[in-house]
């Protein structure tokens, strides 16, 4: 996983150079504090603490500044790799640690910027929910929650097993999608063929379209060889891991 703020501004996100500068401020407070800020990007910790509070706004060029300095000291990457790595095997650890998920879903909105997207669709498992939760709030688009029940005539239902011999359900409002509706699938941890059919036979029954499939942690064989069985021109997969 990679960080990429290059060319950040008002084009990336909703708001301006310094919401942006506010918003990472505020999710990496989460994992330094402001001494140890000041030493890595070279602003003194009072006017960091007062740019967090909302005391007082940087000027348009210093929030600029500020941004390529964090980019420089790849301060993103040190935390994805100190706290999102080496729990591959433990999702509800990345889930409970205040922050990351966030500052996961703000690097992915920073990379997918020109990226069109309707609709942000989690993988029908708990630890999906919370990161596409994030993800629709920074690209602003609407989020479509799966149910293990909805009213059919209400509803888009596929099945799908959970184990051996065992089967669940996935469920959700036709309200969700438009024909042609850009999908987002956001997973946090896509090593199950199972929940990716359910998500892709949801999305060819409600006639949108899979723009990006985006997953913290992924088979990415499994992955491409579904996607061909039900693609014939393929999304973009990015940030899988294997």
């Amino acid at each position: 996983m990679s960080a990429d703020i290059n060319g950040v501004g008002e084009e990336m996100l909703p708001g301006s150079t310094k919401l942006i500068l506010f918003n990472l401020l505020k999710i990496l407070k989460y994992f330094y504090s402001f001494n140890e800020l000041e030493k890595e990007i070279g602003v003194p910790s009072h006017v960091l603490w007062r740019y967090v509070t909302l005391r007082v706004t940087p000027e348009k060029k210093t929030a600029e500044r500020i941004l390529s300095r964090i980019r420089e000291k790849k301060l993103i990457e040190e935390i994805i790799a100190r706290e999102v790595s080496p729990n591959r095997d433990q999702p509800w650890v990345i889930i409970s640690k205040p922050g990351l998920i966030e500052l996961v879903a703000l690097n992915l909105a920073y990379k997918i910027k020109k990226t069109k997207i309707d609709v942000v669709l989690p993988t029908p498992d708990p630890y999906s929910i919370p990161l596409a939760t994030m993800i629709s709030s920074y690209l602003r688009t609407k989020l479509c929650v799966p149910a293990s029940y909805l009213p059919t005539e209400h509803a888009i239902v596929e099945a799908y097993e959970v184990a051996s011999g065992v089967y669940s359900a996935v469920a959700l409002p036709r309200e969700c999608f438009i024909k042609n509706s850009r999908i987002l699938l956001a997973s946090l941890s896509l090593m199950d063929p199972s929940y990716l059919k359910a998500s892709l036979r949801i999305v060819l029954r409600s006639k949108s379209k899979l723009t990006l499939v985006y997953a913290i942690f992924g088979d990415l064989n499994m992955i491409n060889t579904m996607l061909s069985n039900y693609y014939i021109e393929k999304p973009q997969i990015t940030e899988a891991r294997v």
